[in-house]
């Protein structure tokens, strides 16, 4: 089941929480206003549920559920230019969140989502956006493919792996700083060779 809060929608809110939503699901969404509800007495605990807005995000900060996402107010969601930033971010987490329900059932969360080899062409606040929710539903690491056909683990604690790329969140941040301090445009990966035996 699909649900969505905010508190203090107007009436014609509920459409453009509607247009929303169908980025997830086809399915009906129950849409309801905090200022007439108490989020803690609706049964959400195997509902995916979308919160709009601050005050939705605090009122249902104890909550039990599927899985939850965390969108701008709504009225910052209407196609205007002032609005370009929040749109385009709360469209990322929005496909972060289909993304990780498409694939929740998978034994090591492979996830298609495509990343730029070697590092993922997103901002710092998507990734931790991923690593939060991974820390939500206690997984430790994230498996994808990079474009030009390389495995990559990014883990929250470091753990071994055979991908082709393993990182942790802490090194990848690290890493993009880096880049961002010194103008880095470009870097190179060498890759370990397990099979190679070293002589004296």
């Amino acid at each position: 089941m699909f649900k969505a809060y905010g508190v203090g929608f107007q009436e014609r809110d509920f459409e453009l929480v509607r247009k929303i939503t169908k980025v997830i699901t086809e399915e009906y969404v129950v849409i309801k206003d905090l200022r007439y509800y108490d989020i803690n007495l609706e049964d959400t605990k195997d509902s995916i549920v979308f919160l709009f807005g601050s005050k939705a995000s605090r009122l249902a900060k104890d909550i039990s559920t599927r899985e939850s996402i965390f969108l701008p107010e709504i009225k910052s969601l209407y196609q205007k230019e002032e609005n370009e930033s929040s749109r385009q971010s709360a469209f990322k987490k929005l496909m972060l969140l289909k993304d990780i329900i498409e694939n929740k059932n998978t034994v090591d969360t492979v996830s298609e989502t495509n990343l730029i080899d070697p590092v993922p062409d997103t901002d710092l606040k998507d990734l931790k956006i991923l690593e939060q929710t991974l820390v939500q539903k206690n997984i430790n690491k994230w498996i994808s493919t990079t474009k030009n056909g390389k495995t990559i683990q990014i883990s929250i604690q470091p753990e071994p792996s055979e991908t082709d790329i393993n990182i942790t969140f802490a090194e990848l941040y690290a890493l993009r700083y880096a880049m961002d301090i010194l103008n880095i445009n470009e870097w190179m990966i060498v890759y370990s060779n397990k099979d190679i035996e070293t002589k004296d």
